[in-house]
């Protein structure tokens, strides 16, 4: 059962633990997924509010249940972007967290990171290994240290699961899913979500099993 998200707060709570349980994925070589809308089930709610203009006989259990699903591969998409360089924000303290985190003194920068920054100076005979805030050394640790690119999903067609444009829609989009819980407001906006674009793959693999090719069946059902 996903976490229930009821307002804004809870929202970016929400995205702090995405962001720790993505580096905890990836710090332990797993593989990262999304939970997808059923697309039969998704096809019959649709049908009945198309009829009625409301629910009548579908379950709004189920409506809620999408709800959330949405808001959670949103918070994933948008924190694989953060954390693959895609975004000025990279979450770095919540990298340290992970991945710099000394058990036996509890403190940061003390840790599986910074002794092997500290062995990248020595080889490259430089220091930048080891300057706090330092994407490029984050990234390259976790690349060659941890294969970062074996945890992130990709799309049908071999692109990772990152997104420069998609994620601001999907993000205002996902504010307002929050906001409400009227099934059909939610439909309404599960319908906007699945309309997003990207410029080189099909987001909607992300939300929906069969992504555009099962909307596309659906719209011509």
């Amino acid at each position: 059962m996903l976490e229930s998200i009821t307002n804004i707060d809870e929202f970016y709570d929400m995205l702090l633990d995405t962001e720790y349980n993505l580096f905890y994925k990836i710090s332990k070589r797993e593989k990262i997924t999304f939970n997808l809308l059923p697309k039969e089930q998704y096809n019959n709610a649709l049908i009945e509010f198309m009829k009625y203009g409301k629910f009548m006989r579908f379950p709004d259990k189920y409506i809620l249940e999408w709800k959330e699903l949405l808001i959670h591969n949103i918070a994933k998409l948008y924190c694989l972007t953060q954390i693959h360089g895609h975004s000025s924000n990279f979450p770095f303290d919540t990298f340290y967290d992970v991945f710099d985190h000394n058990s036996k003194t509890g403190t940061e920068h003390n840790g599986e990171f910074s002794r092997w920054a500290k062995k990248m100076n020595k080889i490259n005979n430089t220091e930048e290994y080891t300057e706090l805030y330092n994407w490029n050394a984050a990234y390259e640790f976790m690349y060659k240290v941890y294969d970062i690119d074996n945890s992130t999903p990709q799309f049908t067609n071999g692109q990772y699961v990152l997104s420069d444009y998609a994620v601001e829609p999907l993000m205002k989009l996902g504010t307002e899913l929050v906001k409400t819980d009227s099934p059909e407001e939610i439909i309404v906006l599960i319908n906007r979500i699945l309309d997003v674009a990207h410029q080189r793959s099909d987001i909607a693999e992300i939300f929906i099993e069969g992504g555009s090719e099962s909307l596309e069946r659906i719209s011509n059902s």
